[in-house]
């Protein structure tokens, strides 16, 4: 006959409540938890929201546009590399650009990953100063991948254009 020792009941309701309790904490601990946003991220995308509209303002041009083809030259040291996009505005927020007109830009770049995708089907914002049928250059700020605050955020923005400005004022 085997004996087996007896725990004593103490331990297993001190076992129980120490469960208990570990769970009641976690979850009130985790109650007032609704976003893994840090401080740092919050200051970081509000910086990024008001640079984004200083950029805006400062161009005569601001579109969204939907790029449906990109295609990408290597070039060998010392000459940049180029990306050539073709996209249409789905959305113009200040410039002469319409809704659904075509346009073509190209970005020059010191240096691109081998396994470089094209970014077809990408929302993306334009700041620019001309409406042209020719490829439009895009520097460094001037291009913005699509976030909704950035969409609240060019609210503040004036749509006005230079010529709207001129016929305003009469000149």
């Amino acid at each position: 006959m085997v004996m087996r020792r007896k725990r004593p009941m103490k331990n297993k309701i001190i076992s129980i409540v120490s469960l208990v309790s570990l769970t009641i904490g976690m979850a009130i601990a985790s109650a007032g938890c609704h976003s893994t946003t840090t401080t740092a991220d919050q200051k970081y995308s509000a910086w990024e929201v008001e640079t984004f509209k200083k950029e805006a303002r400062s161009h005569q041009d601001v579109v969204l546009v939907c790029i449906y083809e990109s295609q990408l030259q290597r070039m060998p040291l010392p000459r940049k590399h180029r990306v050539d996009s073709k996209a249409t505005v789905v959305r113009s927020y200040k410039g002469a650009w319409q809704v659904g007109e075509p346009i073509a830009f190209y970005r020059e770049l010191e240096s691109v990953p081998q396994d470089w995708k094209p970014n077809v089907g990408y929302l993306v914002y334009l700041l620019f100063d001309k409406h042209t049928p020719e490829p439009v250059g895009i520097d460094t700020g001037e291009d913005w991948a699509y976030k909704p605050e950035f969409e609240r955020a060019l609210r503040s923005v004036p749509s006005s254009s230079k010529s709207e400005g001129r016929s305003r004022s009469g000149k």
